[in-house]
């Protein structure tokens, strides 16, 4: 990495404290709903957002929320950790283009959908909240590659390219850092769980061993990871995206195809795949309009 990036890095603002402590917590903890409360209310520009958001539509626009105690029971505990991570990042990393935005869309999409094979891949004891952070943070890098180098990055779509795999061998006519060492470099800055940015940095690598240094839990969040981002490239490239469509791609990247063999609920889960994306979209706009 030359200085030029790495000082960039560092130049990069921090995460704000309650969003941090806020990705230390464990859903397992008994405690989680009272020590989340606690930490929107210590910080109240967040606790104004997530009440706002609690009143919009992808939360179904009832009698209005006032106070951060009744917006967490109606976004959900299981939810409420992510979204604010969601608006924390976006706060960095304000989208203005529509590359930009296509970007922030792409990744709420990977998370959502990350997030719902998780949720049916018991078997891999991966938790959705990480799925959907690593989702979340995967492309942060593009970001970086933005700010640093836009006329150079919009060269891009000289290449032809649909999938994350053929984005990858373009990437690298034009770059000598792949976006992924970026991304996992902005995790450390902000102190993001080493498990998270482990996946962030084994994104794109689909020749997974031993030697990686991932144990077998976070070899399976690289997995879902990779599955999702497929799919989010496809429905935005290719028209008339299925279950089988994304099937007969996943064939061409035989290390993904033999996982989603092994894991048959990984494809099941594309069956709701649209509802995940319908969700991701919405939820896109909402945070957007709460960060302009």
């Amino acid at each position: 990495m030359t200085n030029a990036l790495a000082k960039q890095i560092d130049n990069i603002p921090m995460l704000p404290s309650v969003i941090t402590q806020l990705l230390s917590l464990s859903v397992d903890d008994p405690d989680y709903f009272n020590k989340v409360i606690k930490l929107a209310e210590s910080d109240p520009t967040f606790a104004i957002r997530i009440i706002k958001l609690s009143n919009t539509v992808p939360f179904g626009i009832r009698s209005p929320i006032v106070s951060i105690h009744d917006a967490v029971i109606r976004v959900g505990i299981d939810q409420i950790h992510n979204l604010l991570a969601s608006i924390a990042v976006t706060l960095v990393f304000v989208p203005v283009t529509d590359a930009e935005k296509r970007l922030w869309q792409h990744s709420l999409e990977v998370a959502c959908l990350a997030r719902l094979i998780a949720s049916h891949l018991k078997e891999c004891h991966v938790k959705p909240e990480q799925a959907y952070l690593a989702g979340l943070l995967h492309d942060l890098g593009l970001f970086l590659r933005f700010q640093e180098s836009q006329n150079k990055f919009n060269h891009i779509d000289d290449y032809v390219w649909s999938t994350p795999a053929q984005f990858v061998e373009s990437e690298k006519q034009l770059f000598d850092e792949p976006h992924a060492v970026l991304s996992e470099q902005i995790c450390r800055h902000w102190k993001i769980p080493k498990c998270i940015s482990n996946i962030v940095a084994h994104h794109h690598h689909y020749e997974l061993s031993a030697h990686h240094e991932l144990n077998e839990e976070e070899m399976h969040l690289v997995r879902i990871i990779q599955l999702s981002d497929l799919c989010s490239e496809m429905v935005y490239h290719i028209k008339g995206v299925t279950k089988k469509t994304v099937i007969q791609e996943v064939k061409h990247i035989m290390p993904l195809a033999e996982w989603a063999r092994a894991h048959l609920n990984s494809i099941k889960a594309l069956d709701d795949g649209k509802v995940a994306l319908e969700y991701a979209h919405k939820i896109y706009k909402e945070i957007l309009h709460l960060c302009v």
